[in-house]
Order: structure tokens, then sequence, then C-alpha cells
């Protein structure tokens, strides 16, 4: 730049002096601003979270289907259930039941 005027010189600092500034703006914005990198971070952690939610829901899911299956299909279940949640008993059987 030795060999260009002083008045040139001084423009051209002071543009590379505003295009400095305005790409320090622009990589703020880009960081901090609305729908940015810090937000961008906050969203893929949420999507964990709820992926993870989602593989708990899957899995009680599966566990339901399959009582349900066995609710419809399996009589010994049927009567595992019946005797257990309705303390009911089979003909000729007597229940016992103890206090602590």
């Amino acid at each position: 730049m030795n060999h260009l005027p002083a008045g040139a010189q001084t423009v051209i600092r002071r543009l590379l002096f505003a295009f400095t500034l305005l790409l320090a703006v622009y990589t703020g914005l880009i960081a901090f601003g609305e729908d940015g990198y810090l937000e961008l971070r906050e969203m893929r952690a949420e999507l964990a979270e709820i992926r993870e939610i989602n593989v708990s829901v899957e899995q009680e899911n599966n566990a339901l289907y399959q009582t349900v299956h066995r609710l419809k299909n399996d009589p010994v279940y049927i009567e595992h259930v019946i005797r257990t949640q309705l303390q009911m008993n089979a003909p000729g059987e007597m229940i016992f039941k103890f206090k602590d």
C-alpha cells in the first residue's frame, strides 16, 4: 500500500475496518442470534431427549401389546392374573391371608 496516495490508503483502511466490523457483527448473529448456533445446540439436546422418551414409550407399548396378546390367547396367564389381581380361587381351594 506504500505506492498509493495517503488519501487512498485511508479509504482502504476504513473500508477494511468496516468490513471487519461487519464480519464480526454477522459472526455474532450467527452464533448468538435467533435461530443461531446456540439455538441449534439446544434443539439438538431436546431432540436427543425426545428420542430417549420415544424409546421408552415404544418399550412400554411393546410390553402392553404382549400383555394384551397373552390375555387373549394364554389361559395360564389369564388364570395367573385372576388369582393375583382379583384374588380369586379355583373351586375347592382356600386362600389364606396373613397379617405382617
